[in-house]
């Protein structure tokens, strides 16, 4: 009789213990599918995230191409405009020399000639109005190569400012790009990861799934 009691209990104790080792396996099994979706739901989340950093990028990056080739057309019109001004700059100058050497060789008393010519007081005051009408061109001519020099200096300054900031701009189009292969070397490095983990676990489950069809 006691017999009997202890192959019953000893029974009794291996089916409890079979059905913790299954609770067990369940829950592990159960455990395993959700880690399964939690990684795939990373994956989607880093393909998502990758995504949206490069679309990102690419439009910024665009927007720069499109303002340096702006740039590029503003500086060409800007040089344009220098070499005009460089060029009345040279013809102003060679017109000052010429007026300046005449001026030198003649002298002053070409102006008394020209007022002891005039033979009534109606000539002389025309001949009196033209060389004050002398003194004043080359007075203008002064002003206007001054001017004219003025205008080429801020121009040549505001061409060199155009040139660093379309360097500026193209460093930053530089960064971006390098940007854009670091990003995309860190996602691809996250998603292989996450890769290795996926199939890691799947096997994981396999192993499980095949132990509860033994179990059952």
């Amino acid at each position: 009789m006691m017999r009997k009691r202890r192959v019953v209990s000893l029974m009794l104790v291996m089916v409890l213990c079979m059905g913790m080792t299954f609770q067990a396996q369940a829950a592990n099994l159960s455990d395993a599918k959700k880690k399964a979706e939690e990684l795939e739901s990373k994956k989607e989340a880093a393909k998502d995230s990758l995504s949206t950093q490069l679309e990102g990028i690419l439009t910024e990056s665009a927007e720069l191409e499109k303002q340096i080739a702006e740039k590029e057309e503003e500086l060409a019109q800007k040089e344009d405009e220098l070499i005009e001004a460089q060029i009345d700059e040279n013809n102003q100058y060679e017109d000052m020399k010429k007026r300046i050497k005449y001026m030198y060789e003649n002298g002053n008393a070409e102006f008394m000639e020209i007022l002891f010519q005039s033979e009534t007081l109606s000539d002389f005051l025309n001949n009196a109005e033209y060389i004050y009408t002398i003194s004043e061109y080359d007075r203008d001519m002064l002003v206007e190569f001054q001017e004219i020099v003025k205008t080429v200096e801020e121009q040549e300054q505001a061409i060199q400012e155009e040139y660093d900031e379309m360097e500026t701009m193209q460093n930053e189009l530089v960064e971006k790009q390098n940007t854009v292969q670091q990003l995309i070397d860190t996602k691809s490095d996250e998603i292989s990861d996450l890769d290795s983990e996926i199939a890691a676990n799947k096997d994981e489950i396999a192993k499980l799934e095949a132990a509860a069809a033994d179990a059952a």
